[in-house]
């Protein structure tokens, strides 16, 4: 016996034989992502997932092989997130102030690729290692931002920026609630 309130719900053959549910539209978050941007995503996250690790686990083996002691190393490998926490804010404000994703997305991701390649290459040059590690991680952490917005845009159409400050106090909802 169903329950009041509730849709009957049924299974029947669509016209290519394929088992379809009757009485409901499918929801739109089990819809199946058409087109590259699922992979996409999906690579992209886990390049800046790597990112973060490499400076995480591996740019304080990197400094200490350098030949400076703990201490010296802690200040070094702080250097590199410091610039990436300030990168990370300037850069997603731009992107929220532009209402662009992508590319923000993009090239962060390329300035980190750039940052390990250096890094890589630094030798025996602390000032390089330190230089490709604060690429990588301002590139790793800037990406992140744009990245996480981009699902709603690629599956649920393009995303509406907030209201400015001045249009929310000129709302009517507003208006009301505003003491001066």
């Amino acid at each position: 016996m169903a329950r009041p309130g509730r849709a009957r719900l049924a299974f029947a053959r669509n016209s290519a034989g394929a088992i379809q549910l009757q009485g409901s539209p499918q929801p739109q978050c089990l819809a199946r992502p058409r087109g590259p941007e699922g992979p996409g995503l999906s690579l992209a996250y886990f390049g800046t997932s790597a990112g973060l690790y490499t400076i995480g686990f591996w740019a304080p083996l990197i400094v200490s092989g350098l030949g400076f002691s703990i201490l010296r190393t802690g200040f070094l490998v702080a250097i590199p997130n410091l610039i990436a926490v300030i990168g990370m804010i300037l850069w997603s404000r731009n992107s929220d102030r532009t209402g662009e994703r992508y590319w923000h997305a993009a090239i962060a991701c390329l300035i980190a690729a750039v940052g390990m390649a250096v890094a890589a290459r630094a030798g025996s040059s602390a000032i390089l290692a330190i230089t490709g590690l604060s690429l990588t991680a301002f590139g790793v952490s800037a990406a992140k931002p744009p990245l996480w917005s981009l699902p709603t845009t690629f599956f649920a159409g393009t995303p509406q920026l907030p209201p400015s400050d001045s249009s929310i106090r000129s709302a009517p909802w507003a208006a009301s609630s505003d003491p001066t």
